[in-house]
């Protein structure tokens, strides 16, 4: 569910106004957007993946999710000695229509290299423009003088600070002046689209996180019941959703317990096998459903 309520941003542009905002700090919510659950909570973030996948130092990851903590963006809570369990303020999903007024962080802009080297402020200029763009499906088009009076206002910056936006803007939009208008057109690059749908993505994440917490480690040969577990995502996904909704789902609890069926007879922890097995975790999976009382007519009990 890769989903920013623009309220969140609408905050955001206040503290950019104020010189209290930095860049990082936007790359950390774009980050816990494309792994959110619906009701806005994102489970285990680790900060080294963090820091990987945004190009950031742990310093900076650090300092990030402690400023958006104190802004009231983000809350954490550590319950786990490698991760957090982070939860974007106002963002559940679960409660909103979609017909809201969203930005959809799935697109392709937000994985682009060029995006990740802009200012705090240049980030916000794009996502606006971004998401006029895809309100109109086509270019936008605005009198000169009007987009410097509009944008200058909104972002509390010069024309001089909002001219070097759009200059650094221009890879990753067409930007052009024709008898007094601004055309602004967002480039169509579907190379540069993430390949995994959203659903997708969050199963990886899922199944990534629990293979951490349970120390397994990959393997050549743990690769294909890798992928079978992720198939089961895609089975039971309905269910798996509405699990989530109600903060239910642990799946890391269901790998231990696969852990423990296989170890049954290994009572030192330490010389536990570690490893995945996709039919043991389908029982596992069947069983937790059963325990919460869902999909009991379609698993037969």
């Amino acid at each position: 569910m890769q989903k920013l309520d623009f309220k969140i941003i609408d905050r955001l542009i206040g503290y950019n106004k104020t010189r209290n905002l930095t860049n990082k700090e936007l790359d950390l919510l774009l980050y816990l957007s494309r792994y959110q659950e619906e009701t806005g909570i994102v489970r285990g973030v680790y900060y080294k993946n963090v820091c990987a996948e945004m190009k950031m130092s742990v310093q900076s990851f650090y300092l990030a999710k402690a400023s958006l903590e104190n802004k009231g963006i983000i809350k954490s809570v550590k319950v786990h000695f490698t991760d957090f369990d982070i939860t974007i303020c106002d963002n559940d999903w679960s409660e909103k229509s979609y017909r809201e007024s969203y930005i959809n962080t799935n697109h392709e802009i937000f994985y682009s290299s060029d995006f990740l080297k802009l200012s705090a402020g240049e980030k916000l200029f794009a996502i606006i423009l971004l998401r006029i763009n895809l309100v109109n499906k086509g270019s936008f088009r605005i009198g000169v003088k009007n987009l410097y009076r509009t944008y200058c206002a909104r972002l509390g910056v010069v024309k001089r600070v909002l001219q070097r936006y759009l200059a650094n803007l221009k890879s990753l939009f067409a930007i052009g002046i024709k008898e007094g208008m601004y055309y602004i057109t967002i480039y169509k690059t579907p190379a540069a689209r993430c390949h995994d749908a959203e659903s997708s993505k969050l199963h990886r994440y899922v199944l990534d996180m629990a293979c951490r917490r349970c120390k397994i480690e990959e393997s050549v040969d743990s690769r294909k019941e890798y992928y079978d577990i992720l198939h089961l995502f895609e089975q039971y996904s309905l269910w798996i959703k509405d699990t989530m909704k109600s903060h239910r789902f642990d799946f890391t609890a269901i790998i231990q317990r696969s852990l423990t069926i296989i170890n049954d007879k290994i009572k030192n922890k330490y010389r536990w096998q570690r490893r995945l097995k996709a039919s043991l975790v389908h029982r596992c999976l069947k069983q937790f459903l059963k325990e919460e009382d869902i999909m009991q007519e379609v698993l037969g009990f």
